[in-house]
């Protein structure tokens, strides 16, 4: 969170524990992606992750057993 006063200091803090709170959620097969591309340590992956990428295990091989053009239906 990025916090600006009127007079104009700024200050940010970051939640690395707590799942992004988005108005449309990730894919988790993208969480996934951004994963392998940025690997993390077991001690340095929240649960929420972990379940995310279980997840986009599961929709890849669902997804690997329909056309390409019914993956996101």
């Amino acid at each position: 969170m990025v916090t600006v006063t009127a007079e104009g200091r700024a200050s940010v803090s970051y939640n690395y524990d707590d799942e992004p709170q988005l108005s449309v959620p990730f894919d988790p097969v993208a969480y996934k992606i951004d994963f392998e591309k940025f690997p993390r340590d077991e001690a340095h992956t929240p649960e929420w992750l972990r379940q995310r990428l279980a997840e986009a295990v599961e929709l890849n091989k669902k997804r690997a057993a329909l056309p390409r053009d019914q993956w996101f239906d």
